[in-house]
């Protein structure tokens, strides 16, 4: 059985936000919090890298182009 693109992306994004609210409920008490917001940028474009607007993703695909031409 396949799940739909649309119905994996909410069920992905829910287990996201349960795991991501309990870790910062847990940091903030034992005082890691800090940890957790400096790493909550990388974990944000991991989860919503289809939902950032093209112009972000043309710019990646352009740098990764002009590095690659580096390297030849």
């Amino acid at each position: 059985m396949k799940i739909k693109p649309s119905i994996r992306k909410i069920i992905t994004r829910t287990v996201f936000w349960v795991i991501y609210s309990y870790i910062l409920y847990v940091s903030i008490i034992d005082n890691w919090w800090i940890w957790v917001a400096i790493a909550s940028p990388i974990l944000f474009y991991i989860f919503y890298y289809e939902d950032l607007p093209k112009s972000l993703k043309k710019k990646k695909s352009v740098k990764n182009k002009e590095f690659t031409n580096l390297k030849k």
